[in-house]
């Protein structure tokens, strides 16, 4: 399982898409275990059809056959926790992403961090847990193609 955290993610934004279609790629190579699910989570900004036709025209042809990808749009609770940080988690640990999961301009770097165990169960509860830190607004799932 690979959950990508990344609440500022724009589906119209191609810079967004060239880092994704790389880390689909990469999990999916025969060298890793084979991935059963991958998430993305993401602040709800702007509507559902918008969101669905950006995703079904930047990225459904770059999933392969048989892999899903769950969209979750969120909104956060009054008083609650922050959608801000970016992470990917996977059932064995986490990394923190400064600035975001897209791609930068030429000579941008951003810092990745390993996770401490403290640090990632708090994150994994705050996405991935039956009760998390933020309202679900909606879910998109995307399927691969060739």
């Amino acid at each position: 399982q690979i959950a990508f955290i990344d609440p500022h993610f724009k589906p119209e934004m191609s810079r967004y898409y060239r880092p994704l279609r790389e880390y689909i790629r990469v999990a999916c190579t025969e060298r890793l275990r084979p991935v059963e699910r991958i998430e993305f989570h993401l602040k709800c900004v702007g509507t559902a059809d918008f969101f669905q036709s950006e995703l079904d025209r930047n990225l459904r042809n770059y999933l392969p056959a048989g892999l899903a990808i769950e969209f979750r749009r969120l909104r956060e609770r009054q008083g609650g926790e922050k959608l801000h940080a970016r992470y990917v988690l996977t059932e064995r640990g986490g990394l923190k992403v400064e600035v975001g999961l897209d791609s930068g301009s030429a000579g941008e770097t951003t810092p990745v961090d390993c996770m401490t165990e403290i640090e990632y169960r708090k994150v994994w509860s705050d996405f991935l847990a039956e009760e998390t830190a933020f309202d679900l607004v909606d879910r998109f799932y995307l399927e691969g193609s060739f």
